[in-house]
Protein backbone atom coordinates (compact mmCIF):
# COMPACT_ATOMS: atom_id res chain seq x y z
CA UNK A 1 0.00 0.00 0.00
CA UNK A 2 1.56 3.29 -0.78
CA UNK A 3 1.86 6.56 1.27
CA UNK A 4 -1.43 8.99 1.79
CA UNK A 5 -0.90 11.53 -0.76
CA UNK A 6 -1.51 15.21 1.43
CA UNK A 7 -1.73 18.63 0.44
CA UNK A 8 -1.45 21.31 2.66
CA UNK A 9 -3.10 24.63 2.81
CA UNK A 10 -2.67 27.55 5.02
CA UNK A 11 -1.68 31.05 4.20
CA UNK A 12 1.36 30.99 6.96
CA UNK A 13 4.44 29.30 5.12
CA UNK A 14 5.96 28.71 8.45
CA UNK A 15 3.32 26.83 9.94
CA UNK A 16 3.16 24.94 6.66
CA UNK A 17 6.54 24.06 7.05
CA UNK A 18 5.99 23.20 11.08
CA UNK A 19 3.19 21.28 9.72
CA UNK A 20 5.19 19.50 6.74
CA UNK A 21 8.34 18.42 9.41
CA UNK A 22 5.64 17.25 12.11
CA UNK A 23 4.05 14.77 9.62
CA UNK A 24 7.55 13.84 7.93
CA UNK A 25 9.07 13.44 11.57
CA UNK A 26 5.51 11.38 13.18
CA UNK A 27 4.04 10.46 10.14
CA UNK A 28 6.26 9.37 7.29
CA UNK A 29 5.87 5.80 6.60
CA UNK A 30 2.25 6.45 5.88
CA UNK A 31 2.01 9.83 4.46
CA UNK A 32 3.81 12.04 1.91
CA UNK A 33 3.13 15.70 1.89
CA UNK A 34 2.74 15.80 -2.04
CA UNK A 35 2.09 20.38 -2.32
CA UNK A 36 1.30 23.17 -0.45
CA UNK A 37 -1.01 26.05 -1.11
CA UNK A 38 -1.25 29.66 0.08
CA UNK A 39 -4.85 30.39 -0.89
CA UNK A 40 -8.48 28.77 -1.80
CA UNK A 41 -7.48 29.62 -5.45
CA UNK A 42 -4.29 27.65 -5.63
CA UNK A 43 -5.41 24.86 -3.23
CA UNK A 44 -7.90 24.02 -6.19
CA UNK A 45 -5.51 24.03 -8.82
CA UNK A 46 -2.38 21.77 -7.24
CA UNK A 47 -5.52 19.57 -6.10
CA UNK A 48 -6.61 18.68 -9.81
CA UNK A 49 -3.23 18.37 -10.75
CA UNK A 50 -1.28 16.37 -8.05
CA UNK A 51 -4.88 14.38 -7.14
CA UNK A 52 -4.23 14.08 -3.10
CA UNK A 53 -5.78 11.57 -1.26
CA UNK A 54 -5.97 14.12 2.28
CA UNK A 55 -6.43 18.59 1.92
CA UNK A 56 -5.51 19.72 4.94
CA UNK A 57 -7.09 23.14 4.85
CA UNK A 58 -6.81 26.53 6.81
CA UNK A 59 -10.32 28.11 7.17
CA UNK A 60 -9.08 31.46 6.98
CA UNK A 61 -7.54 31.99 3.39
CA UNK A 62 -6.95 35.20 1.38
CA UNK A 63 -9.35 35.50 -1.89
CA UNK A 64 -10.98 32.11 -1.62
CA UNK A 65 -11.35 30.64 1.94
CA UNK A 66 -11.10 26.77 2.88
CA UNK A 67 -14.92 26.51 3.50
CA UNK A 68 -15.24 27.48 -0.35
CA UNK A 69 -12.40 25.98 -1.41
CA UNK A 70 -13.98 22.96 -0.06
CA UNK A 71 -16.96 23.77 -1.02
CA UNK A 72 -15.61 23.68 -5.03
CA UNK A 73 -13.72 20.21 -4.53
CA UNK A 74 -16.44 18.49 -3.25
CA UNK A 75 -18.66 19.85 -6.08
CA UNK A 76 -15.75 18.92 -8.73
CA UNK A 77 -16.06 15.27 -6.96
CA UNK A 78 -12.22 15.49 -6.44
CA UNK A 79 -11.69 12.54 -4.40
CA UNK A 80 -9.68 14.52 -1.22
CA UNK A 81 -10.56 14.41 1.68
CA UNK A 82 -10.50 17.73 3.23
CA UNK A 83 -9.54 18.43 6.76
CA UNK A 84 -10.22 21.63 7.97
CA UNK A 85 -7.32 22.97 10.22
CA UNK A 86 -8.12 26.08 12.13
CA UNK A 87 -8.12 28.67 14.95
CA UNK A 88 -11.31 29.20 15.25
CA UNK A 89 -13.17 26.59 17.34
CA UNK A 90 -16.72 27.78 17.08
CA UNK A 91 -19.81 25.76 16.23
CA UNK A 92 -21.05 27.71 13.37
CA UNK A 93 -17.47 26.88 11.40
CA UNK A 94 -17.88 23.53 12.07
CA UNK A 95 -21.33 22.96 10.86
CA UNK A 96 -20.13 25.32 7.74
CA UNK A 97 -17.06 22.84 7.15
CA UNK A 98 -19.18 19.77 7.51
CA UNK A 99 -22.06 21.18 5.07
CA UNK A 100 -18.81 21.86 2.47
CA UNK A 101 -17.64 18.52 2.97
CA UNK A 102 -14.98 18.40 5.10
CA UNK A 103 -14.47 14.95 6.60
CA UNK A 104 -12.53 16.45 9.83
CA UNK A 105 -12.47 19.59 11.85
CA UNK A 106 -9.08 19.99 14.04
CA UNK A 107 -7.97 23.05 16.06
CA UNK A 108 -4.54 24.49 15.50
CA UNK A 109 -4.15 24.28 19.44
CA UNK A 110 -4.54 20.21 19.14
CA UNK A 111 -2.89 20.05 15.53
CA UNK A 112 0.10 17.56 16.70
CA UNK A 113 -2.31 14.76 18.45
CA UNK A 114 -5.74 15.17 16.84
CA UNK A 115 -4.30 16.12 13.12
CA UNK A 116 -1.97 13.26 13.39
CA UNK A 117 -5.21 10.76 14.74
CA UNK A 118 -7.29 11.42 12.08
CA UNK A 119 -4.79 11.32 9.17
CA UNK A 120 -3.95 7.42 10.77
CA UNK A 121 -7.77 7.30 10.82
CA UNK A 122 -7.62 8.28 7.00
CA UNK A 123 -5.01 6.25 5.84
CA UNK A 124 -6.55 3.10 3.94
CA UNK A 125 -9.90 4.72 3.33
CA UNK A 126 -11.82 4.52 0.48
CA UNK A 127 -12.50 8.07 -0.81
CA UNK A 128 -16.26 8.95 -1.27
Amino acid sequence: MGKTRILLVDDHAVFRQSLKGVLESLARCYTEVVGEAEDGETALVMARELRPEVVIMDIGLPGMDGIEATRVLKREKAQARVVILTVRDEQAYREAAREAGAVAYVTKEKVVPDLLGVVRGLVGQEAP
